[in-house]
């Protein structure tokens, strides 16, 4: 009680006016949120069994260099094919020309059957990318990627044909 402004670690806060801490430590706080939608109104389809680019997406966000950028992605639409259990796979790469980090990948398996239509809609992505040190700024990109288990046997289907909004996205700049 009887504190003004900042409340320090030692009576219960975070001693921070503004953004988050891990345990008792400040980590940075964030600085700009840029978010996007319309993402995923191409369409693309793959058999390669290595991660290939779906798509770039067409907003990005332009940071601080050493800063790190968390992602989101919220609705993603693909489909697998196939008729003997191979799995898809989708995530989304983030870039800023030096360095890169992925969200975490969602897995489709076709459960030995052939399937034609949308299986998976609304699938939701994250993750954080550190950004090369240095002064100035650099933009960073995402761009989605899928791949296919077996390319004989198995097709991955991405994106979604209709003028509607596909799915949304959000870069977050984050201070260290």
């Amino acid at each position: 009680s009887n504190v003004t402004g900042t409340l320090p670690i030692a009576n219960g806060g975070t001693n921070l006016s503004s953004g988050f801490i891990n345990g008792t430590t400040a980590v940075g706080k964030i600085l700009q949120v840029v978010n996007a939608t319309n993402g995923g109104n191409s369409t693309a389809n793959t058999t390669n069994t290595s991660f290939t680019t779906a798509e770039t997406l067409g907003t990005t966000i332009t940071v601080t260099k050493g800063n790190k950028v968390l992602f989101f992605a919220n609705g993603i639409q693909w489909k697998n094919t196939g008729t003997n259990n191979y799995n898809g796979e989708l995530r989304v790469s983030l870039s800023d020309g030096s360095n890169t980090a992925t969200t975490n990948a969602t897995i489709l398996q076709n459960q030995n059957a052939s399937i034609n239509v949308i299986r998976m809609y609304g699938t939701n992505h994250a993750g954080l990318l550190t950004t090369a040190s240095g002064s100035g700024t650099v933009t960073v990109t995402a761009t989605v990627q899928f791949k296919a288990e077996n390319s004989s046997e198995n097709h991955v289907y991405y994106g979604d044909t209709n003028t509607g909004t596909s799915f949304g996205y959000t870069f977050m700049e984050i201070s260290v």
